[in-house]
């Protein structure tokens, strides 16, 4: 492969194929603990299609972090998959073995993790790490595959100059878009961003988003972009999913979630930042905190919380995702008994 993967883009950016790149199906993750087992995610589905970006945004502790890690199979010990499918194009995720994840990872998904930091090895230069990369799936040439790394590190906006720069020589925002050349490295199919840009400041989060949607535009690769920023999830993404407590509660284009949001909770999460254009609105936040989930509430999860609950069919009843529109489902008591209405 050349320095610039010709081959690959141009298979991608003539990719015909319809339907979802990836569905996530009744997909269940626990936390064994000694108080109990944490049910993070508690049969969660959505799909992405091919060069979509997909949100999920909610809470801290809703679930969102697990869901990235189940599907890139990194969870360890106390956490454990107990139920679902992680269908990528025709293939089983949760089946693969581990040589089989080997070759997956990097080549068709990859992931950038909220801190940079984490991620690199201090002792290792950055190019060293990219070429390291390559070396191992792609590129055996360690010439070929610097070359490789000074290509990366100009499509993410570093100076190639700094290649042979150590982590802690770079700054916060060099060291993510590191991490997302890294991630770019084989030009997978979808990449995961968890949070990349939560430890940076508004300005530097602007123009690593922005060159990510650059990236995602040119190279035409999918993302589920996970964050509990709804001002900057509802800007870069196609669609949105907003989670509680383990469960996905509202999914809908990201401009019909900021427009007309159905779900009590996305209305709350929504009226809690402020708009810079626009009349001004009183902000409002939501009582309470979310709940145990070695024993969440019975019926609808968020109904300890919410100020239009209906009574007992909240309290008793779950509630199923359903689908008020073509592209909008919601999960509330309420919402369905105005449709019937």
């Amino acid at each position: 492969m050349s320095a610039k993967p010709t081959s690959k883009l141009s298979t991608q950016q003539t990719d015909s194929k319809q339907g979802p790149l990836l569905q996530v199906q009744d997909l269940q993750v626990e936390y064994i603990t000694q108080r109990g087992r944490v049910k993070a995610v508690d049969g969660v589905s959505f799909e992405i299609g091919y060069h979509e970006v997909f949100g999920l945004a909610g809470e801290s502790g809703c679930g969102k972090s697990t869901i990235a890690h189940a599907v890139t199979r990194i969870l360890k010990p106390p956490a454990y998959i107990t139920g679902g499918k992680v269908i990528f194009e025709d293939r089983d995720l949760l089946s693969l073995t581990p040589d089989e994840l080997r070759s997956f990872r990097w080549e068709h998904l990859s992931i950038v993790f909220q801190s940079a930091m984490d991620s690199l090895n201090p002792v290792l230069t950055i190019g060293e790490q990219i070429v390291d990369v390559l070396q191992a799936h792609l590129i055996p040439d360690k010439a070929q595959a610097r070359q490789r790394a000074l290509k990366l590190l100009t499509w993410v906006g570093i100076d190639p100059k700094r290649i042979d720069n150590y982590p802690h020589q770079l700054s916060g925002g060099m060291r993510q878009r590191a991490v997302i050349a890294l991630a770019l490295a084989l030009i997978p199919q979808m990449i995961i961003l968890d949070e990349p840009t939560t430890a940076l400041d508004v300005v530097v989060q602007k123009q690593i988003i922005q060159k990510i949607r650059q990236l995602q535009q040119e190279l035409e690769f999918s993302v589920l972009f996970i964050t509990h920023d709804l001002s900057l999830l509802v800007e870069f993404s196609d669609r949105i999913g907003i989670m509680y407590a383990g469960k996905l509660v509202e999914v809908a284009p990201a401009r019909e979630i900021f427009t007309a949001p159905r779900h009590p909770y996305t209305r709350k999460l929504m009226t809690a930042f402020p708009t810079v254009l626009g009349p001004r609105r009183e902000l409002s936040g939501i009582p309470g905190s979310p709940p145990n989930l070695i024993s969440p509430p019975t019926g609808c999860r968020f109904h300890p919380r919410c100020d239009v609950m209906l009574g007992r069919v909240c309290q008793e009843d779950l509630p199923e995702l359903i689908h008020i529109n073509p592209d909008h489902q919601v999960a509330c008591h309420l919402v369905e008994r105005e449709m019937k209405s």
